[in-house]
């Protein structure tokens, strides 16, 4: 799993720019308005490659987080 936090909205035309991650928007503070990209990635690189096409859209990143333990089902 991954979450990236941007400061200011993504437009809805972007959606699919960004595959099968999660897009949500809030308002920090009353003024600053904030879009998290979340979801799961295959690997680490890919999560550095989508933070760098983040970047390369002129995108400010607040935050990045990209959790490396893998979501194991338990057997009973």
């Amino acid at each position: 799993m991954c979450s990236i936090v941007i400061q200011g909205p993504i437009d809805e035309s972007w959606v699919d720019y960004f595959g099968d991650l999660l897009l949500s928007s809030q308002v920090h503070d009353r003024c600053i308005e904030l879009t998290t990209l979340s979801g799961a990635l295959p690997d680490l690189a890919a999560f550095l490659g989508l933070v760098a096409r983040v970047q390369n859209r002129g995108l400010t990143v607040l935050s990045a987080h990209y959790d490396c333990i893998p979501e194991v089902e338990l057997e009973n």
